[in-house]
């Protein structure tokens, strides 16, 4: 399909209308820029991800905002992404395009691309949650400077927040392989007018040759060392492609085209190593480790043998293998090992000569260095008391009372999803017996004097939703979706096995019986059981707290 056909729909900040393709933009026409910047966001089916986007660019300062294009082009999404555009109409200035069938991700990238009006165009993924608070600083680099290529590295170490290079192979040979992340990337539209892309669809990498183009065509290049992306932006929602048929065919491929363009062939060698350092350890892990992945790898000696060679992929290999941090991984393995040895050793050696004092005084010992090790990673009271947990995560977002005590298995994970912070609350008194989970991405309350059995679930969210374009997904790839805060008063007793799910409040005293599923909020001092739970009595109980 030509793009030059569609029939997009354009909203701005005032009205709503249909405009037809000659009526649209033209970038050919383009003589000088209003705005400094052109933020364009391809969409499609992702309507949470796209409304959660746009709550951070409601967040960019009115005076920035003034300065910036925003472009919303729809891939002609089934789920509620036009509901969620027309929330925003009255809020934030920005173009709507729909297209009328899907034109697959490529076109519709390059169409975002002929669209944008700005001196420069950003690629802004929907689900790569953006943070503001450096934005005036990298348009004012924008607005004084004529870059081609601005890079935004998700994670350095470099210092110099903005690092400008006039040497193109140096900067090529660090960034090599994320060149590919769309949203790390911002051109200047100067040549988009010009350049052809039509031998780079479906190569996934569309807009990688303009990258490299711009970037030879102009002096000063930048790449950019400050934190624009919520952490872990490169790896969500990617996947359904051939990591090596598209890190290692094709975009050598596009690297290669542009040897005799200005990338000498020392870079280019140097960037064939990082891309083939980049991809052993997917082979390591996920080939012959036979770990899970959403990515494809089928055919991986083809795309080799067609991009970088397996024997600079076996050099990959043995760079990765004896690199320092697998080193520290291995020791760590070991000392894990010979730690596990010793005790059991030991243990068994004290046992023998003095049973019951040496195995109590081991236990207590044991206890006491989990349990501080434990509270270095939450905010907790005074005599917390775990005996083993298997998993702590997000422990600055967990606050636990006095006199808190768990049995081994304890698994805990706070998980920051989205603009909202995770909020784990344990009273004072309470106690776990073995095996009980906790996941919360929005807020978990247990009040005082709680009692849990073993094997117990209580999570506030949910791997994605029930839409049908949801279950389409891997349950993997789906966002994390919350349904309510869970709220469990003081005094209850939730029985061994019980699970309960999001947007339920216990009330105090209640009684949870072995097994239940709970759905539906309790009342105080009711007994339920099954699944899901119902309330099985109702006792009439004095509304009053029970004395520790």
């Amino acid at each position: 399909m030509d793009i030059d056909h569609l029939q997009p729909l354009l909203f701005d900040h005032d009205d709503t209308h249909e405009v037809t393709s000659a009526e649209a933009p033209s970038s050919d026409a383009r003589t000088s820029y209003d705005k400094v910047l052109t933020i364009c966001l391809p969409t499609y089916n992702r309507a949470e991800c796209l409304k959660e986007q746009m709550e951070r660019l409601l967040t960019i300062q009115p005076d920035d905002l003034r300065k910036i294009e925003i472009i919303v082009s729809d891939n002609c999404s089934p789920d509620h992404t036009p509901q969620v555009v027309e929330a925003y109409r009255s809020k934030l200035p920005f173009i709507y395009l729909r297209n009328q069938e899907n034109i697959g991700p490529d076109r519709n990238f390059l169409q975002c691309l002929r669209r944008a009006q700005g001196k420069y165009v950003w690629l802004l993924g929907d689900d790569d949650f953006l943070q503001t608070p450096y934005l005036h600083q990298l348009l004012q680099q924008l607005e004084s400077h004529d870059f081609g290529l601005v890079h935004i590295r998700v994670s350095g170490k470099d210092k110099i927040p903005f690092h400008i290079f006039t040497d193109l192979d140096d900067m090529l040979c660090q960034i090599a392989v994320f060149i590919t992340f769309m949203s790390s990337n911002i051109v200047s539209t100067k040549l988009i007018p010009q350049i052809s892309l039509d031998d780079y669809f479906d190569t996934h990498l569309l807009q990688v040759p303009l990258y490299l183009q711009s970037a030879l065509e102009h002096r000063e290049n930048m790449i950019v060392n400050l934190p624009f992306f919520d952490s872990g932006a490169e790896t969500q929602n990617n996947g359904g492609y051939n990591l090596f048929e598209v890190f290692g065919r094709n975009l050598t491929g596009i690297y290669d085209r542009f040897e005799d363009n200005g990338i000498s062939t020392r870079s280019l060698m140097e960037i064939k190593r990082r891309i083939s350092d980049f991809l052993f350890p997917y082979w390591f892990n996920h080939v012959l480790l036979r770990r899970p992945t959403h990515l494809k790898l089928d055919h991986v000696r083809k795309y080799l043998d067609e991009s970088v060679g397996i024997y600079l992929f076996i050099l990959s290999g043995f760079r990765f293998i004896f690199s320092a941090k697998m080193i520290r991984h291995w020791l760590t393995k070991i000392g894990q090992a010979i730690c596990r040895a010793v005790s059991w050793l030991i243990s068994h050696l004290l046992l023998l000569v003095w049973p019951h004092c040496f195995a109590r005084g081991w236990r207590n010992l044991r206890t006491t260095i989990i349990s501080h090790r434990f509270r270095s990673q939450v905010k907790a009271g005074k005599n917390c008391h775990v005996t083993g947990y298997d998993m702590l995560s997000g422990g600055r977002y967990v606050e636990i009372g006095n006199r808190f005590n768990s049995l081994s298995g304890l698994r805990i994970e706070c998980i920051k999803a989205g603009a909202t912070q995770p909020s784990l609350k344990i009273g004072d008194d309470v106690t776990f017996n073995q095996r009980v989970h906790l996941g919360c991405i929005h807020h978990i309350e247990i009040g005082d004097r709680t009692l849990l059995g073993s094997d117990i679930l209580i999570t506030d969210h949910s791997h994605g939703t029930t839409d049908p374009d949801d279950l389409h997904k891997a349950p993997r790839s789906r966002s994390l979706h919350s349904k309510g805060s869970v709220v469990i008063g003081s005094d209850v007793w939730i029985g061994d096995g019980a699970k309960i799910l999001p947007g339920v409040t216990i009330g105090q005293g209640a009684v949870i019986g072995a097994g239940a599923i709970v759905t539906h909020s309790v009342p105080a001092y009711a007994v339920v059981a099954g699944n899901p739970a119902h309330i099985i009595r109702l006792p009439a109980v004095s509304d009053q707290p029970v004395e520790s």
